[in-house]
């Protein structure tokens, strides 16, 4: 049988009420003696007590699991680096995680999980569309934390985004510092993905600001691969469109490590480091996007924060260039 209050108890020579005002943290807990407290955490650790999380939540109402929903679960790098940054804070904290898989239509579905489970708040993370608004706006009228993870949040509560946009002006000074006077890249995109329509802002952004200094511009969808101007930087909308660009019959690798053309990726991805041409790369720390969404969800659980039922606070992570031979 496992162990239990009135072993402990037992063991540190104290009542049972004592023993749980300790492991609940009760107020009455801090005017304990000092080697009581000690005796009965050392009983703990003896018996190898553990509590009953169910019966805590049954009783206290709050099930200290939050959940995550996701339309892309396992399908990228990126997503595993942005749940292993919310676990690192959930675990340090005393929270669970449960995983939802977002689909056509299983949103309902997911709304009713989410009330028998007693979830006491949500991530999001769907970077290709935006089905999960459908349940974000049941959750703010069941007045639930959300937060948005690499896509910003338009509805209510907190949105944590890479730095995508900020990051492309700087990435077109690097290239213009490193001898390149004509550009390519997705200056005219109509991508419908956030993420996406955040970079080619950045683009022309950059373009813009940069403009004296730039000879030529060439948008992806007008680019003939095959005859682009001498001293060219192709600034590209993700790694596998560098890498699709790369894998050209036509380009050799000197064309690169030579500086007669320069191509940057974007997401780092591990795939991107040990390729024959190292690619230069910009890193969206997510795992940090994790943490910081993780922490702010928590601390608006625990200390409350009315305003933000009905309001949106975004923030940004910066984003950094990682600088290889390719560029």
């Amino acid at each position: 049988m496992a162990p239990g209050l009135k072993d402990i108890a037992k063991l540190a020579n104290v009542d049972i009420g004592t023993v749980s005002h300790v492991l609940n943290n009760h107020p009455k807990a801090a005017k304990l003696r000092p080697e009581t407290r000690k005796r009965i955490l050392a009983a703990v650790k003896e018996t190898g007590y553990r509590p009953n999380r169910l019966a805590q939540a049954v009783k206290s109402g709050h099930s200290r699991i939050l959940g995550i929903i996701s339309n892309n679960i396992g399908d990228d790098e990126f997503m595993g680096r942005i749940i292993s940054g919310v676990l690192e804070v959930l675990a340090g904290k005393g929270y669970a995680l449960r995983v939802f898989s977002l689909t056509e239509n299983n949103h309902n579905e997911i709304i009713r999980e989410i009330m028998e489970q007693r979830i006491e708040a949500v991530f999001f993370h769907s970077p290709g569309h935006r089905d999960f608004e459908d349940v974000q706006y049941e959750l703010q009228k069941m007045h639930i934390p959300c937060a948005t993870m690499d896509i910003s949040n338009r509805l209510y509560g907190i949105g944590v985004v890479s730095g995508d946009k900020e990051v492309v002006p700087e990435l077109i000074r690097y290239a213009l510092d490193k001898g390149y006077r004509n550009f390519c890249g997705p200056l005219k995109s109509k991508d419908i993905w956030e993420f996406q329509q955040r970079r080619s802002a950045g683009f022309a952004e950059g373009i813009a600001k940069y403009a004296a200094e730039i000879d030529q511009v060439i948008d992806f969808a007008d680019a003939d691969w095959e005859h682009l101007p001498e001293k060219c930087a192709i600034i590209c909308q993700s790694d596998q469109q560098a890498l699709w660009i790369l894998q050209k019959p036509h380009w050799k690798r000197d064309d690169f490590s030579s500086s007669r053309y320069g191509i940057c990726g974007f997401g780092d991805a591990l795939m991107v480091r040990w390729g024959l041409l190292p690619l230069t790369s910009v890193n969206q720390n997510h795992r940090e996007i994790g943490q910081n969404a993780a922490n702010m969800l928590v601390d608006w659980l625990e200390n409350g924060n009315e305003e933000l039922f009905n309001k949106v606070e975004n923030k940004t992570i910066t984003s950094r260039i990682i600088p290889r031979e390719s560029m």
